[in-house]
């Protein structure tokens, strides 16, 4: 494998599944594991937003190509495979809008495409929080 070049495989199955073969994927360089069964599957904000109809693998190939694009390694091997936490809302968008024009290029969505943007938008979450005020003394406040 050459420098920059990355081989990563996600599973998602139970955890004993892959304890009993784990000495199969010991050259590969991330091995990420997630507990529980497919059934216990959320699907992402690309889906939800445009109500695709099922999740193709095409559309989490769009899914992977996006994230892929926003890695910080792609302009320095030395860098972090992962974009920054403090990026998670941009790649969120980026990583929804990739699934969801899947999704519309596949007809799995009745929603058009010029409306994809809005509807994600739509569906995210935006911390809103009023202002703290004290409306009485806690006992240890008193001199």
């Amino acid at each position: 494998m050459g420098l920059g070049e990355f081989r990563i495989v996600a599973f998602v199955m139970p955890m004993t599944a892959i304890t009993n073969h784990i000495d199969e994927y010991v050259r590969i360089e991330l091995l990420a594991i997630t507990g529980g069964d497919i059934g216990a599957f959320h699907y992402g904000l690309g889906v939800i937003a445009v109500q695709a109809r099922r999740l193709t693998d095409t559309m989490f190939m769009a899914a992977a190509k996006a994230l892929a694009a926003l890695s910080p390694a792609r302009n320095d091997t030395g860098s972090n495979l992962l974009p920054p936490v403090t990026a998670l809302r941009e790649v969120s968008i980026a990583v929804a809008r990739a699934t969801a024009f899947q999704a519309c290029k596949e007809g799995l969505t009745d929603l058009p495409e010029d409306e994809i943007d809005a509807a994600i938008h739509a569906k995210m979450w935006s911390p809103k929080y009023l202002p703290y005020r004290r409306t009485r003394a806690r006992h240890d406040d008193r001199p």
